[in-house]
């Protein structure tokens, strides 16, 4: 079972890091989205640096993978009761996040994980997501700071696994998790604080890189 265990982490972890924002980035506009807008691998800067339609493209493989890694432990832990199953989903889920922070195809230079970690949720219990995501867009609509949406869903996390579940362990991998995610938002905090943080604008925009200006559409 052990062993199980570890190969759910090693695969989940080898697909959380294929980061789709660099992949979509480098093979359909030509650019390393590391380089443009807050340099960030992530969805927010694909929404702003390339567009709603790339940006699809990223929500399809973020989601796809944190989906790919709930399935691999299910697929290896069959048979076994609820509670490892349960314990196995959030370990994969764990791993596919961290390897979407750290990916190791692109030198361990990802993104921020919220999107990865909410497709894991989402596939771990949709009640779950359903009010993470509330969370989320109500701070959005109200304040436009995506980064604030992120973090209060993060926050919120742990709470909602002890809710549903009332299980140390799982409440412990909530914790983990939302730590996590707060901790990659720590210079948005920062920003928030400073009242520097950029409002989310999804319009298309002209990007500029060493005088270089790509308009990417």
């Amino acid at each position: 079972m052990y062993l199980k265990f570890v190969l759910a982490a090693v695969f989940s972890y080898l697909l959380g890091s294929f980061n789709t924002s660099i992949v979509v980035s480098k093979s359909l506009a030509g650019i390393d989205i590391r380089e443009y807008g807050s340099k960030n691998a992530g969805l927010t800067n694909s929404l702003r640096t390339l567009g709603g339609k790339k940006a699809l493209l990223v929500v399809a493989g973020d989601v796809a993978k944190g989906g790919a890694a709930i399935l691999i432990a299910y697929l290896l832990f069959h048979g076994y009761n609820a509670q490892i199953i349960a314990y196995a989903k959030l370990i994969a889920g764990i791993f596919a996040v961290t390897g979407h922070v750290f990916p190791v195809y692109f030198n361990f230079k990802g993104g921020k994980g919220v999107l990865t970690g909410g497709s894991v949720i989402l596939f771990f219990d949709w009640r779950i997501l359903l009010i993470l995501l509330t969370i989320f867009l109500l701070t959005y609509f109200i304040t436009k700071y995506v980064s604030l949406g992120s973090v209060l869903a993060a926050f919120a996390l742990p709470f909602l696994m002890y809710y549903f579940y009332q299980d140390t362990l799982i409440t412990s991998v909530g914790i983990l998790i939302s730590a996590g995610l707060i901790i990659m938002h720590r210079s948005n905090i920062k920003r928030l604080i400073n009242r520097t943080e950029s409002k989310t604008n999804f319009r298309k925009k002209k990007i500029n890189n060493d005088n270089q200006e790509a308009n990417i559409k």
